[in-house]
C-alpha cells in the first residue's frame, strides 16, 4: 500500500481525473454484471499495468460487489510470472541521481526517481499474489473470484525486461509454468470448498484440466 501511495503522489490533476473515470466505469460494469447475474472477469494485461488493475479490482470492486455467496468480480492471475515486477518511487530523496534500491541510474519523473524493481530471489509470484488477495478477502469479508491463466505476453515481457535492464520476470520454461499453474490450481480448488473462493480455470492445457477434474 505504501508503494501505491508513492505512485499516486506523482499523479497530476489530469491523471487523477483519468483514474477516477476508469474506476467509475469499472463500477458501472460491475453493477451491470450484478444486475444480470454474470461474472465480470478483469484481464491482467502486462506487468506494468497490474498494480493499478489489482488495486481497482481487489481493493475497490471486490469489497463492494463480492458480498454474496457468488462473486461478481474476478481478478486474473498469471502463472508464468516467477518474480514480482513493480514500480519503485524514491520519494525520500527526490534529487538523488540513483535509486536507493538499485545503484544504477534510473528514469526521473517530475524530479522523482522512478524505476522498475524486481524481487530477488525468484518466488512464485502468482502464488504470493493469490495468498495476499485471499488474506485480504478473509479480513474484509468478501468472496474472492480468480481467473487462473498461464499468460499471453511472453515475448513482450521478455523484450521489455531486456530493453529496460531488469531480470526476466517469467519462468524459464513451460514445465516450470505448468508446475506453478497446477500447484496454485490445487490450492484454490481446496480453498473453494469453504465457499469463500471461486476459481475460473482458464486453460486449454489438457493436463491442467485433467488435474482439476481429478482433484
Amino acid at each position: 500500500m505504501q508503494e501505491l501511495r508513492s505512485v499516486l503522489a506523482l499523479l497530476d490533476s489530469d491523471d487523477v481525473y483519468q483514474m477516477t473515470r476508469v474506476v467509475d466505469r469499472a463500477k458501472e460494469l460491475s453493477e451491470r454484471a450484478a444486475e444480470n447475474g454474470v461474472g465480470l472477469m478483469v484481464d491482467a494485461e502486462q506487468t506494468y499495468f497490474q498494480p493499478a488493475i489489482r488495486h481497482i479490482v481487489v481493493n475497490i470492486l471486490m469489497p463492494s460487489y463480492n458480498t454474496g455467496s457468488e462473486p461478481v468480480v474476478y481478478n486474473t492471475q498469471q502463472c508464468y510470472l516467477q518474480v514480482r515486477v513493480s514500480v519503485c518511487v524514491c520519494v525520500s530523496r527526490p534529487h538523488r541521481s540513483v535509486c536507493v534500491c538499485d545503484p544504477r541510474p534510473h528514469r526521473r519523473q517530475r524530479g522523482v526517481c522512478v524505476c522498475v524493481c524486481v524481487c530477488v530471489p525468484p518466488t512464485q509470484e502468482a502464488e504470493r499474489s493469490v495468498l495476499c488477495d485471499l488474506a485480504l478477502s478473509d479480513k474484509a469479508g468478501f468472496s474472492y473470484g480468480v481467473k487462473l491463466v498461464r499468460g499471453a505476453y511472453m515475448k513482450h515481457e521478455r523484450s521489455k525486461a531486456s530493453k529496460d535492464g531488469y531480470p526476466d520476470p517469467l519462468w524459464p520454461n513451460q514445465a516450470a509454468t505448468d508446475a506453478c499453474y497446477n500447484s496454485l490450481l490445487q490450492q484454490l480448488i481446496s480453498r473453494s470448498a469453504s465457499g469463500t473462493c471461486h476459481v475460473m480455470i482458464a486453460s486449454h492445457n489438457q493436463d491442467s484440466i485433467e488435474h482439476a477434474l481429478a482433484w
